[in-house]
């Protein structure tokens, strides 16, 4: 969080590679979690907790005791998309 691109003065001239990637991760992420858990109620609340946390200090510059609050949401958000895969019960294997 303090290295990456949010840690320069001008990242998406100095680094584009690097914010090429970020947005790549963070695109797969997304698109993954959606797919997990866009059948459970409430799925969209997690990631729009992340998104609020991190927005005030994105154009300041991202540092590791940003990321305690948006914590909450990741593990949130992680157990709930997998809490709605399919998953065979122990009766059936």
């Amino acid at each position: 969080m303090t290295v990456g691109p949010s840690g320069r003065y001008n990242p998406i001239s100095e680094v584009p590679g690097d914010c090429l990637l970020m947005f790549a991760i963070v695109a797969i992420m997304s698109a993954g979690y959606y797919l997990a858990a866009r059948r459970a109620r409430g799925w969209w609340i997690w990631p729009l907790w992340i998104l609020l946390g991190v927005l005030p200090v994105l154009p300041v510059m991202a540092t590791p005791h940003t990321g305690y609050m948006l914590g909450v949401g990741y593990a949130i958000a992680m157990v709930l998309g997998i809490s709605t895969t399919d998953m065979p019960s122990p009766e059936t294997r």
